[in-house]
């Protein structure tokens, strides 16, 4: 790997939502995959970046995950903005993300069962977003594939990260870049002048199974407690 090149995994979860590995772990876990840019996309929480220690030789972009009524919406932010988890109506969501300078994107546009699209997709709200998440690592090739053509076909930028809810998870799939990232600033413009793509693929089987071991897991550790 050169200097200039940059692996980044823009959507992860913690024990914070339905992750199953503490934020320092995910980091450390990162570290071991190669990558320069993380960020933790929690459902509907931010408490992640809270417990995470301060010396990190690795890029944390603040982000979140928020689950609306029409589909998943990533959060990415150069700083650490509890408004975003407040904010109920989905259009005066969008209007506070673009007056701060957020960037925002569509998570798994077509990962309703897999493979079913979100409504977010079908309404106007699409307009007001930044990017669509074209790899997303717990879903087949053919949602992502279904993902990457509609950025294409409607001019957006593009996103994407494993979606890792088990340590193993982080990294497998994400996007590379071909410059130094060193700051949110840094990541934005890369993003929004299309000069990030794609690594990695997903396979059905190992998505499956990553599903039911992590629901095991889940559930195993709530009956413990």
């Amino acid at each position: 790997m050169t200097m200039e090149e940059a692996l980044l995994d823009l959507h992860i979860h913690t024990i914070y939502s339905d992750g199953l590995a503490t934020p320092n772990e995910v980091i450390k876990y990162a570290k071991i995959r190669g990558l320069r840019v993380i960020s933790i996309t929690d459902h509907n929480s931010i408490a992640a970046y809270n417990a995470i220690d301060k010396s990190n030789d690795i890029l944390i972009i603040y982000g979140v995950e928020l689950d609306t009524p029409q589909g998943h919406l990533l959060v990415y932010m150069d700083s650490l903005d509890p408004n975003v988890l407040s904010i109920t109506h989905v259009e005066d969501l969008l209007d506070y993300i673009k007056q701060n300078d957020y960037l925002t994107s569509i998570a798994h546009p077509y990962g309703k069962f897999l493979i079913m699209p979100f409504n977010i997709i079908k309404s106007d709200l699409i307009n007001n977003i930044d990017a669509i998440e074209v790899i997303n690592g717990r879903l087949p090739f053919i949602s992502n594939l279904k993902a990457y053509k509609l950025a294409i076909k409607i001019s957006k930028n593009i996103t994407g990260g494993s979606d890792a809810h088990l340590l193993s998870e982080v990294g497998r799939v994400g996007l590379i870049c071909y410059e130094n990232i060193e700051t949110y600033d840094d990541l934005i413009s890369a993003i929004k002048h299309g000069r990030v793509k794609v690594y990695g693929t997903t396979r059905s089987h190992r998505i499956i199974w990553n599903i039911i071991k992590s629901n095991i897991l889940r559930i195993t550790r709530s009956l413990a407690y």
